[in-house]
């Protein structure tokens, strides 16, 4: 019930008073009001180590703010013990409120990175995805930065790697 009253609440005031929705929901409201975090229902990261060696992660993100959203670009980088490659993921994506979108982004690794996870495998680092997005949305733009550490990830080929 809480939350119709507040979705008329927004649209009537859009309706009446569309410059107060800027000043009740400034761009760093509508940020924290987005929860981005790498999937739990797969295999979160991935790092390839054959011939062409990859990164991929799958992000999962979730609107809680009462506008529509939409992923206009995100960028960020890969992290196994060191920096490895930066990833863009350059799709436009609507998200409705109270909604979740999954994107997967993808980095292709050089062989010295390659060679760099499979040496430290064994100390299984923490790998790390940084992100970087933006929104746009009819009150605000809105950038999110955030850096997501994980356990859960999965390393493919690496015995044959490097």
């Amino acid at each position: 019930m809480y939350e119709l009253l507040k979705e008329f609440a927004v649209k009537a005031v859009a309706k009446i008073f569309p410059w107060a929705l800027h000043w009740l929901y400034p761009p760093e409201k509508i940020g924290s009001l987005i929860q981005i975090r790498i999937a739990s229902d797969s295999d979160g990261i991935e790092f390839w180590g054959h011939e062409l060696p990859k990164a991929r992660a799958w992000i999962q993100i979730t609107n809680l703010s009462p506008f529509t959203l939409e992923l206009d670009r995100a960028f960020g980088n890969f992290e196994y013990g060191s920096d490895l490659e930066r990833y863009w993921h350059l799709k436009k994506q609507k998200i409705p409120p109270a909604s979740e979108a999954r994107i997967q982004v993808e980095a292709t690794l050089s062989a010295s990175h390659a060679a760099i996870i499979q040496r430290l495998r064994s100390s299984s680092p923490s790998p790390v995805v940084n992100f970087d997005g933006y929104f746009t949305c009819s009150v605000n733009n809105v950038h999110v930065s955030r850096r997501m550490q994980t356990t859960h990830h999965r390393l493919v080929n690496f015995n044959v790697a490097g």
